[in-house]
This record gives structure tokens, C-alpha cells and sequence, in this order.
């Protein structure tokens, strides 16, 4: 395990692509924010913070804004053993220091635990809950007769209908 001291933040850039893609999919601890996004699109964007320790990246925190005044925490990710507060303790300030002035909120939608603990111990503010829908139930039901409806792969001639019901 690499040490506090010999670990650095900076910036993540295109030539993270794959080792972010490793990162993600080795690490046990991921947040992704519930959105169409895939964290490499947002790479270019920032804050997309890298905690680097000996050329490995140990843990990624991206919150770029969108919209412009709200930055959503998109991704927060730490690789294998590394401690989890010990990554959130390097990069959180830097994102801190980054929006001093520009008057610009974080916010998350924290699913895990272990992600909720981390941002209430770092004083965000809880201010509602979000619902997430799942069935757990199997098989799924039968309905009796013809479906009302069809059900068919989306195609992109699709988008504006989706468009318009996602607003």
C-alpha cells in the first residue's frame, strides 16, 4: 500500500482513460451519481481529481457543475485496499478550495453506506430522500391476454419522445 505522503492529486486527463476504466472496475468502493453519463465522458471536465501513488491511481473524486451552479458528485472511486477516508481526506479540499467564490453547490445522491458516512462526516447537509424502484420478485407476473402495449428495443428517432418525458 502506498503512503499518504507519496501520493499526489492532480487533475484527470485523457491519458487516464484506461487506468480510470481499471480503477472501476477492480475498486469495491464506487459512487456513481445516477445519471446517462459514464465517468469517462466526463474526463476534461473539472474538478476530475486523481489521487496518484507510485503511477497507479488510487482513487478518483469527479463533480464537475452541471448545470452551472450545482456540481454533482459524478464519481468518487478507491482502488483495492486503499482506505477510503484516507482518498476522500486528499481529494474533497481540493474540490473545496475549487469552488470557494464561484458560489457553487455539491450535492450527492449517496446509495451506499459507506459513501452517506463519508459526507456526513464532511458536513454536508441532508435535505431529501431519493426513491429508487427495484422488483424482487421472480418470475416476473404474466398478464392475462394481449398486451396493451409493445415492447421493442429504443432506436434514436426515439430521443425526442425520451426528451420530452425525461424534463
Amino acid at each position: 500500500m502506498t503512503t499518504v505522503n507519496a501520493m499526489n492529486t492532480r487533475p484527470i486527463t485523457s491519458a487516464d482513460r484506461q487506468p480510470l476504466k481499471r480503477l472501476l472496475q477492480v475498486s469495491s468502493s464506487v459512487h456513481r451519481h445516477l445519471d446517462w453519463f459514464e465517468p469517462e465522458d466526463w474526463i476534461g471536465s473539472q474538478p476530475f481529481l486523481a489521487l496518484e501513488g507510485y503511477q497507479w491511481l488510487s482513487g478518483v473524486l469527479a463533480c464537475p457543475p452541471d448545470p452551472e451552479k450545482v456540481a454533482w458528485i459524478r464519481l468518487f472511486a478507491v482502488a483495492g485496499n486503499t482506505p477510503v477516508q484516507m482518498v476522500w481526506s486528499k481529494l474533497w479540499p481540493s474540490v473545496q478550495a475549487w469552488g470557494i467564490g464561484l458560489d457553487i453547490t455539491v450535492a450527492a445522491i449517496p446509495i451506499h453506506a459507506w459513501f452517506r458516512e463519508i459526507l456526513v462526516a464532511s458536513q454536508f447537509e441532508y435535505l431529501t430522500d431519493v426513491v429508487l424502484l427495484s422488483w424482487d420478485h421472480y418470475p416476473l407476473p404474466t398478464f392475462p391476454g394481449k398486451l396493451p402495449f409493445t415492447i421493442r428495443d429504443m432506436n434514436l428517432a426515439d430521443i425526442p419522445a425520451i426528451h420530452q418525458v425525461d424534463i
